[in-house]
This record gives C-alpha cells, structure tokens and sequence, in this order.
C-alpha cells in the first residue's frame, strides 16, 4: 500500500471513529447549474457547473471530514487525462492538539488561492484569469496549524503541490517527488487580513521543480463594501524557463440583503512574455433565500500578444445550498 493510500486509510477510519454514537455529524454541500454565451464559441453551454456533498463528523478532540464532488466532463481534473463526473474530494482527520494546535492528515485542499477551489463561493461564475496548475488543489499528506487571536500559520508536508492535470487529487508519489507549503495570516489591524503563503515542491534536475508565491489581502471598507487583491508568483527553480505572475482586484458592494455586485480585474504574463492576458469581469447577485441565488455575469478577455482573438462572454447561474 502506498503512502498517500495510508493516509487516506487513516484519515477514513478517524473519520469513523469521529462519526460515532456521541460526535455531531453534519451534511452540507451545494449545486450550481448555470447558461453561458461566449463570442467565438461553437455553440452555448447549458449545464450543471459543479455539486458537492459533504460529511463532516465531530468527536472532540478529533473531527473528520468526507467530500464527494461532481463536475461533467473534468477531464482537466483527471488523474489520467480520462473524462470523469464524480470524485472524491475531501478525506482527512483532524486532531486538536490543544493550545491553539492542530493537525491534519489525508487529503485535503491547498491552503493557496484567494479565490474559492469552489466557484459557489466567490462572487463571480467564473474564476480569475491566472495560469492553470498556480494555485495547488487538493494533494495529500500531513500539515500542522497554531491559531491564535489576531494571527495563524501553518505548515505542511504533502505529495504535490504543482500538478495542474491533477486538482482533485495528489500525485500520490512521495519516493522522489513531495512538496512542502505554508502560510502566515495575519488579522489585528480591523477590518483587515492579510495573508500570505508559499508551496515548493522540489525535483533535483527536473525542470518542473518550482517554488509558488502568493500574497493577498482584503479590506472591509464598509458594512457594504470590502476589496481585495491577490498577486502570486512562481519561481522555476531549475531555470528552463521564466517565471510568472498572476493578479487580481475585486471589489464587492452589496446594496442591501437580496443584492450585490463584483467588480473583478485580473491577469498573467506567462514565463516573462511581453504582454499578458487580462480578464474584465462584472458581476450582479440576487439573494433570494439563504438556500438560492441568483448570479449574473459578463466578462471581457484581451489576449494580448496572442493569436488567440479578444472574446466577451455573459452568463447566468443558480446556485441552491443546502
């Protein structure tokens, strides 16, 4: 049996253990289905974006957590490249330590991103433009934590953490190739929290050996207001080729309740090309019940210093959570 199937074993059977007779168990998830046109696209797409269910039982001092995610046709996320609905996400344990300590094993997601691994989480339908494999996704492995009032950190020791054909999973190979990742976060000032962390995973004479940076922060401006900025950088480490950076602004303005509005710019510059892409975003909510919404969104895409054509796309999703 492999490490990172140990983990998983592991993290399964104190799930178990965690979802006895006297834990609390809880089920969540969501569905998000939505209609999009893009300019220059064959034809429009009509379909379930994403849905996730979630079992999280909890036993202090230790809790578990299992995910089962669907998404049509991710063969983006495919461990093989193979087209696939249903995946499982989420399957780790967690043990606290006491003291503001914890730690946590099996598989889980990055603590990299601004933005949500989930879509339904962010203000927009659509993610940032950022080069696919930055951010890391889920990978699996061991990762301690120390939260304390006005900051927490973390660190961890996982089996990928740059693999862009592999985000709902790690590579699962720990024998000559691992990665470590941590992060700082920081929230005294108020209304303030700035964030900023790291993933490297190193592979002596490989040129994918690579370092991630990622820095953000977000500020609550008012009851109704609050903008954030993320920039991120990877350093590859071996020298084949340049680096590369990604960024985003967002502001978000809820006008009462029911009603909202994302404003997004963000954009790349691929290993130090003369110009990037940038991706302009504008995107209204409507609330109708603490289970649905109702999200709008137009998008405009430059291409700069590509072949590939300037494209606008709009789109409208719901989103039921439960």
């Amino acid at each position: 049996m492999t490490t990172s199937k140990k983990l998983l074993v592991i993290a399964a059977s104190a799930l178990a253990l965690a979802t006895g007779v006297q834990a609390q168990v809880a089920i969540g998830g969501y569905a998000a289905a939505s209609w999009t046109h893009t300019s220059g696209a064959a034809a429009d797409r009509l379909d379930i974006d994403s849905a996730l269910l979630k079992f999280t039982g909890d036993s202090k001092p230790v809790s578990g957590v299992v995910s089962l995610f669907y998404a049509p046709d991710s063969s983006f996320f495919s461990p093989t490249g193979v087209d696939a609905d249903l995946h499982l996400l989420d399957v780790y344990a967690n043990w606290d330590l006491g003291s503001g300590w914890s730690l946590t094993g099996g598989r889980f997601l990055s603590w990299l991103g601004y933005e949500s691994f989930f879509a339904v989480n962010n203000p927009e339908i659509t993610g940032a433009n950022t080069v696919a494999g930055f951010i890391p996704g889920y990978e699996e492995g061991l990762r301690l934590t120390y939260t304390e009032k006005d900051w927490n950190a973390g660190f961890g020791v996982v089996d990928s953490a740059y693999n862009p054909v592999t985000a709902l999973r790690g590579d699962g190979e720990w024998k000559s190739t691992y990665a470590i990742e941590a992060y700082f976060s920081y929230g005294g000032i108020k209304d303030l929290t700035v964030w900023f962390g790291l993933a490297y995973e190193p592979q002596p004479g490989d040129a994918k050996a690579k370092a991630t940076l990622d820095f953000w922060a977000q500020y609550q401006v008012s009851k109704e207001l609050y903008v954030a900025g993320e920039f991120t950088v990877e350093d590859n480490v071996a020298g084949a080729t340049a680096d590369s950076e990604t960024w985003l602004i967002l502001a978000n303005y809820a006008f009462d309740d029911k009603v909202s509005v994302a404003a997004r710019v963000s954009g790349d510059t691929v290993n130090a090309a003369a110009a990037g892409d940038v991706k302009w975003t504008l995107a209204p909510t409507y609330t109708v019940s603490k289970n649905f919404s109702v999200r709008g969104e137009i998008s405009y895409l430059v291409n700069s210093g590509k072949a590939a054509a300037d494209a606008t796309s709009v789109g409208v999703q719901g989103i039921f959570r439960f």
